[in-house]
């Protein structure tokens, strides 16, 4: 009864679906094969004289899961299963073949059809509408073939599917856009299956003829998505920089910034190099294309193949007090080859400060010879080439008393007069000069003059000098 209640409905429908298959679709009547590249389900919905849209709200039959996964091109897969990884290159198309588990969640259904979007679902409708493949089940993609089920009598070749054939397991290969979900990044395959229940049960022959038995029929999952990733890769950043030690009160480095692509399929180009100088969370300067320097100008390459690196290299004037430690924070970014932006990665590098210890020379020479009181000139200069020096002290061995041979003392012993006053602050390259006079008993008679003085580091130093006087003249 079901076979010629399939060949009467052939038979007085044949002429307006043809119409409408060629009107529509461009679909053929003639033999075709398992899975062809064409129109998608609400296409050949209509073809076969169906003037409403599809609804596609059942649940009878769905594709649950896409298992051993071979890429043949425009990507490729490492490892084995259970430990796989698929990967595809966007943009552009990946060709693969898999696994496709069909399961049944209702009574006995006829005439299967698998579509696959084929052209990245630009409506987000799976494959209810746009570009797809479209298959029928046939022994022939039966991974176990003898779980193939065909309960219509010939012409019917279309597989169907029931509780004790249940999931259909199916070997099929696509080639669809490399696009991935944006949360997972797994590769999206929208579909939408059809199915015939009894009492609607049309003769399919064809992928032009699985349409489904009503517009419920059929279930679409635009969401769906499989174990192949499109490649988002990450950047490594390692700062360096020479020399690691500068001197007070500081002094020019060279920062060198290694970038790296993490990435296994997919290039990376590098669009910016950001530089915290002091690493205080401000940026101070962005190397990118209209900067000057230009990001390019100290990077040279700046699109990164699959697991190269580039030095970005560039000078700057660290400054600080003895003992600082001047940390320089370099962030990079970019975008990939799959259109997804690189997310700026940084490392920091640190140049210390060292401490320079001060230097200093007095020399002493004797001005003028008044009887037997000698008149002695001072000079205390600064050769220090960081920093300015105090004067906190000047004294004399042979003065008598504690030596004190300045103003704050004042005359006394062997001290006749003096102009010298402390303290004294005196410049990087410059000298503090003073006369003292004493009262000198003995010839030859050498004494030394000692000064004391210090850095704003807390460092002191006493240089000395000294001067004979062998009679009433100067030496």
């Amino acid at each position: 009864m079901v076979s010629r209640s399939k060949f009467l409905r052939l038979c007085t429908g044949l002429l307006p679906i043809l119409i409408g298959v060629l009107a529509v679709g461009g679909l053929l009547l003639g033999a075709q094969p398992a899975s062809a590249v064409d129109n998608c389900i609400q296409d050949v919905w209509k073809a076969h004289g169906n003037s409403q849209n599809l609804t596609c709200t059942a649940n009878d039959v769905r594709i649950a899961e896409v298992t051993n996964i071979t890429i043949t091109s425009g990507g490729s897969c490492t490892g084995t299963p259970p430990n796989q990884v698929c990967t595809c290159n966007s943009p552009g198309n990946v060709t693969f073949s898999a696994d496709y588990r069909v399961v049944l969640t209702a009574q006995t259904r006829y005439d299967v059809g698998l579509y696959f979007g084929v052209d990245g679902d630009p409506n987000g409708d799976g494959a209810l509408t746009g570009q797809c493949q479209a298959n029928i089940i046939t022994q022939g993609e039966e991974v176990n073939p003898a779980n193939f089920l065909q309960l219509d009598p010939s012409p019917d070749s279309c597989g169907d599917i029931d509780s004790a054939h249940n999931p259909q397991l199916l070997h099929l290969s696509l080639t669809v856009p490399c696009v991935g979900d944006p949360v997972t990044g797994k590769l999206k395959l929208p579909n939408c299956t059809s199915w015939r229940q009894p009492g609607s049960n049309d003769v399919c022959q064809t992928v032009n003829d699985a349409f489904p038995g009503s517009p419920s029929k059929c279930n679409c999952q635009p969401g769906f998505t499989i174990n192949i990733f499109v490649e988002h890769p990450t950047i490594s950043v390692d700062k360096t920089v020479v020399p690691t030690q500068v001197n007070e009160p500081g002094g020019t480095v060279t920062y060198t910034v290694k970038v790296t692509n993490n990435g296994t399929q997919s290039s990376v180009t590098l669009t910016s190099l950001t530089e915290d100088d002091t690493n205080d969370g401000t940026v101070d300067f962005t190397y990118n294309a209209s900067s000057n320097p230009t990001l390019a100008s100290i990077c040279g390459t700046l699109t990164l193949a699959p697991g190269a690196s580039t030095n970005c290299t560039f000078q700057r004037t660290v400054s600080g007090n003895a003992g600082d430690n001047i940390t320089d924070k370099a962030c990079v970014g970019g975008t990939d080859s799959n259109g997804g932006t690189v997310t700026p990665v940084c490392d920091t590098a640190t140049v210390s400060i060292a401490d320079v210890k001060p230097t200093a020379a007095v020399t002493k020479t004797v001005d003028k010879v008044v009887c037997a009181v000698i008149r002695y000139k001072v000079k205390v200069e600064n050769t220090d080439l960081a920093e300015s020096l105090r004067l906190s002290a000047l004294t004399d061995d042979k003065v008598g008393g504690n030596g004190d041979i300045t103003t704050t003392t004042g005359v006394h012993d062997n001290l006749v007069a003096t102009t010298c006053a402390v303290p004294q602050t005196i410049a990087v390259g410059g000298n503090y000069q003073c006369t003292f006079d004493a009262n000198v008993c003995t010839f030859p008679n050498t004494d030394t003059v000692t000064g004391t003085l210090n850095d704003n580091d807390g460092n002191t130093i006493t240089p000395t000098g000294s001067a004979t006087v062998t009679s009433v003249t100067a030496n």
